[in-house]
């Protein structure tokens, strides 16, 4: 037996209903409830919390979904007596962190942050099931932000997936960690599914290509300038002399984290990984190395007389000023000393550009010519929402898609009369020849449907070897209204080898 549940009360739906839950939000349809009888004290309240539940002969009680009242819609009323029905509109508990807001300012490791954000929640009776992500520390400053807008800006900078599912359950999981885990489920001919319906694959010819866009990219690149040598690229900032007080911006900030250098940096002789390093002239006297940042055996190494700060108020000789926002990140420099300096060389091997990098292989375009079209092109743009990635991630994500087999089954729709123990991000492994499939999936789409006392569940799987299962699927965007310059690299590749890289820059707002 179905009802509806508002505070102590039970209510008879009337009509079917049903929920649909993807990896980015869950939905409920309208629901109607037999409201005979009832008075204006019984209407509820705006985002009061309800429950339909499963009532069983013994008077048990299973919570099927809980929700959120967000408005409702009085019937038609012409005498005193007479029957009723309360149409009411559901938000799901993902669509409470839309309205509910967080307070965080200040450095946090990743984890504290998180549940920092996730308190208002935490409170109102939701429950953490999953968090895991990496010891990465950050500064943000967050005041009466949504808890959905401060989630998408952690998700996207350190690939995570967050979600609320339809009983208030918490999860946020790196997506690397999601691709880790072993498979929830397996079907093939020894393990079947209880209460299949159908089983239904598909091919999506889209996700083929020789050709990939990326665009919106935080590219790590070395940044370099020898003034006397008038040679450099992405310099950070222009050849010039400075004196006490003076204040550079940088043209883009470089990544000071142990994992920035070592993805960037090859050893030297002495196992020493590079960041920065600032070479000048005081009162021209000889060249000298003013500032030495680097990484030597995991531990971070640099002169007393420099100083990190969130401003440029700070005294010491050299200040090094930190992103507001990502307490890794340098935007620039203060000089306090005494003596002039021609600044004559500056490197830094973690600089982070704007980027919109084409990657193609020509093998794959050549096999496609005159087949696809006459040139054999087909391209793919993809979005990598501010992802901070180096060149050779990049060529990595590259390969996912242009290795895609074009006649590989990419999409699986399972519909069953038996609830089965998947969740949104968990992957099954199906073998089934016979049904043209083999391969590993993620569960990105889930619903629910109740129609005359007969329950269905429909699941929606997508090949792990999508990108965009992980990426597109997984990860809210957050809009960018700064103005920025965009390198945009384009490239050529066999496999893993750079054969040729071209590079220009331009404004974008």
């Amino acid at each position: 037996m179905i009802r509806l549940k508002i505070l102590n009360s039970y209510y008879k739906i009337v009509d079917e209903y049903n929920i649909s839950e993807s990896s980015r939000e869950v939905k409920f349809s309208n629901i109607k409830i037999d409201f005979t009888n009832k008075t204006i004290l019984d209407l509820p309240r705006k985002y009061q919390e309800v429950q339909v539940v499963d009532i069983d002969q013994n008077n048990n009680i299973e919570i099927i979904f809980t929700g959120y009242i967000n408005n409702f819609v009085l019937p038609k009323m012409k005498n005193k007596h007479e029957y009723r029905e309360l149409e009411i509109d559901l938000l799901s508990p993902l669509a409470m962190a839309t309205v509910r807001t967080a307070d965080a300012v200040g450095t946090y490791d990743l984890k504290t942050l998180i549940r920092e954000i996730i308190r208002p929640l935490i409170s109102d009776g939701f429950v953490l099931k999953s968090l895991n992500v990496g010891e990465n520390q950050i500064t943000v400053n967050f005041l009466n932000e949504t808890i959905e807008s401060s989630l998408n800006k952690l998700s996207n900078k350190y690939n995570l997936w967050w979600h609320i599912d339809e009983n208030k359950n918490i999860y946020v999981n790196s997506i690397d960690y999601l691709m880790s885990l072993n498979p929830k489920m397996i079907y093939d001919d020894d393990n079947k599914i209880n209460g299949l319906i159908d089983l239904v694959p598909s091919i999506d010819a889209t996700y083929y290509c020789n050709v990939v866009n990326f665009t919106n990219v935080r590219l790590y690149v070395e940044s370099y300038y020898d003034s006397e040598e008038r040679e450099g690229y992405y310099p950070l900032f222009s050849p010039r002399t400075i004196k006490n007080g003076d204040e550079i911006v940088f043209n883009q900030p470089f990544d000071i984290s142990e994992k920035a250098a070592y993805m960037m940096q090859e050893d030297n002789y002495f196992g020493i990984k590079n960041v920065f390093y600032l070479f000048g002239k005081k009162n021209n006297s000889n060249t000298d190395l003013l500032i030495n940042l680097r990484y030597l055996k995991g531990n971070f190494m640099y002169d007393d007389n420099v100083t990190f700060s969130d401003s440029y108020s700070e005294e010491s000789e050299w200040v090094l000023v930190r992103d507001s926002f990502f307490k890794n990140l340098i935007v620039g420099l203060k000089y306090n000393g005494n003596d002039s300096i021609e600044i004559t060389s500056a490197s830094s091997y973690t600089s982070l550009v704007w980027a919109n990098v084409k990657i193609q292989n020509q093998a794959e375009i050549n096999k496609s010519k005159n087949i696809v079209s006459a040139t054999g092109i087909v391209e793919r743009k993809v979005d990598m929402n501010e992802q901070w990635k180096t060149y050779e991630e990049l060529i990595k994500i590259a390969d996912s898609y242009i290795k895609t087999d074009p006649s590989k089954v990419d999409t699986v729709k399972i519909k069953v009369d038996e609830k089965i123990d998947l969740s949104i991000g968990d992957t099954i492994k199906i073998d089934k020849e016979d049904f043209l499939i083999n391969d590993l999936y993620i569960v990105t789409d889930k619903t629910f449907v109740l129609e005359s006392n007969y329950y269905t569940w429909e699941y929606t799987l997508k090949s792990t070897n999508i990108l965009d299962n992980y990426v597109d699927l997984f990860r809210a965007k957050e809009q960018e209204t700064n103005e920025k310059t965009i390198n945009l690299v384009t490239s050529d590749y066999i496999e893993e080898e750079i054969i040729e890289k071209y590079e220009v820059s331009i404004n974008e707002s």
